[in-house]
């Protein structure tokens, strides 16, 4: 018998109450999302840790949805802002008050860039702002680390938490390749394309933005896989479907970044796979590899031989291409260089602690005049290494690059894959655009994602310790 590795009873009902929550939303331009704030609050009472990572998951990937299924009203972001904070109060108290699984420990230490840039915001461009800012990511990011600490010492197995990521996966994947023929839905409307005239495609599908689709299909495409290789070990129908068409939706895009990071998670998930013995059984190591090798070496056979493909590949990779100028390093960039030169130059005004947590120097002697005015004040920023520096200076850098070398290096080690490949496509999808930190847009959603692969590397080891000890116990019996 075939095993079943999501509850498809549980997928069904809820993509059905997710409709729901759509609808009475789009109905009460928004109001509607308040209901969730007593629903968290009796999951937390009771202990229903699973449904209350369902709920934040939820909350999280709503900052980021189509207006067209969740309108971005001022009652919508204070409903999501009091359950996040709310849950935060709640849990943030789990990051110090219980044992911690040792696959989960290694992103604490996050919590030393985040002490430095509370010192060094105070004589930044904004002291105010970022204060709240830290103060807000810092909260949520306890939230989240607090739900999964519960989460992982439920019993529950990890068929609960793969549905959950289903029903987000089918959402954005399969939702937005249905919203194709739907314009008017799937794409940004004429004043986004007057503030965005380097921009091939604006097909957005179910999210905000084209700018937040792609990173958010490169996302849940990377976890699936990962999930596929290292916990399913199979060719799981739903899983192939939705990664056959999660390139497609990534070309649509335009999106160079969320492309790379596709690729780049892809291909590390296929790394660690084939250097996993004992944990992913040999036949499935080898299917893997066979596998991927294939559709690397027919894409670039396919990109290199027929003209039409190699001519669109170079458009997606330029964004704006004419066939007439050799393709080099100073053409990609273009379009983001003025970009990295301002940035360049803020950092050299303060090149050892920078200028400050999540603001810019348009921000410098600001007037604020409420907590609405220190809400409102969103940063847009290149790559996150330049945005490090010009935020935290060299220190800064050094103390962020420390975090990313302990997590991933201790989640590899300790073999949680899931997790680990979440966090390097986390910070491989940045090298776009910085939203590390932003937890009211995409990085709260990636940030959910990145523990929940913690989550299921955790339930795939007791699974797999649990089958270990029944074997033995069988053995012993038939001694």
């Amino acid at each position: 018998m075939i095993p079943e590795f999501y509850d498809k009873k549980a997928l069904a009902k809820n993509i059905f109450w997710l409709v729901v929550l759509f609808a009475a939303c789009k109905f009460s331009k928004g109001a509607a999302f308040a209901v969730l704030i007593p629903i968290t609050l009796v999951f937390i009472i009771q202990a229903r840790n699973t449904a209350l990572l369902a709920i934040l998951f939820v909350a999280s990937a709503a900052m980021i949805m189509n207006p067209f299924f969740m309108p971005h009203t001022v009652p919508f972001v204070a409903s999501q802002k009091v359950l996040m904070l709310m849950a935060a109060f709640f849990l943030a108290l789990q990051v110090f008050g219980r044992r911690h699984s040792a696959l989960i420990t290694p992103l604490l230490s996050l919590f030393p860039y985040l002490i430095y840039m509370v010192f060094v915001s105070q004589g930044g461009w904004s002291p105010v702002i970022s204060n709240m800012k830290l103060f807000l990511f810092t909260m949520i990011y306890c939230a989240l680390y607090g739900c999964a600490v519960r989460v992982i010492d439920d019993r529950c197995d990890e068929r609960k938490v793969r549905t959950m990521v289903l029903v987000l996966g089918i959402f954005y994947i399969f939702g937005s390749l249905v919203l194709i023929p739907f314009p008017g839905i799937s794409y940004m409307s004429t004043e986004e394309m007057i503030n965005n005239p380097v921009t091939i495609s604006l097909f957005k599908g179910t999210t905000n933005h084209s700018q937040a689709l792609g990173p958010t299909v490169a996302m849940f495409s990377v976890m699936l896989f990962a999930d596929l290789a290292f916990s399913i070990q199979r060719f799981e129908p739903l899983y192939m479907a939705l990664l056959a068409v999660a390139p497609f939706l990534l070309y649509r895009t335009s999106s160079r970044t969320a492309m790379g990071s596709f690729v780049a998670g892809m291909a590390f998930v296929t790394f660690f796979a084939m250097n996993s013995k004992g944990i992913v059984k040999t036949r499935w190591r080898r299917a893997i590899t066979n596998f991927m090798l294939m559709i690397a070496v027919l894409g670039s056979i396919s990109i290199s031989v027929v003209p039409p493909l190699r001519d669109k590949a170079t458009k997606f990779l330029l964004k704006s291409y004419s066939g007439e100028t050799a393709v080099s390093k100073e053409l990609i960039m273009a379009s983001r260089s003025s970009v990295y030169e301002r940035t360049l130059e803020n950092w050299r005004r303060k090149p050892i602690v920078g200028n400050g947590f999540q603001v810019s120097d348009e921000m410098e002697g600001i007037r604020i005049n409420g907590i609405r005015d220190m809400l409102s004040a969103p940063v847009e920023k290149c790559t996150w290494v330049y945005a490090i520096l010009e935020e935290g200076g060299v220190i800064g850098m050094i103390l962020f690059v420390l975090f990313l070398l302990i997590s991933l290096g201790l989640m590899v080690k300790r073999h949680a894959y899931i997790g680990a490949s979440m966090l390097f496509t986390f910070v491989m999808v940045n090298f776009g655009e910085f939203g590390i930190f932003s937890m009211s847009a995409d990085g709260g959603l990636f940030w959910c994602m990145v523990f929940i692969g913690v989550i299921l590397d955790h339930k795939r080891q007791i699974a797999a310790k649990r089958r270990d000890e029944e074997a033995f116990a069988r053995a012993l019996a038939f001694v």
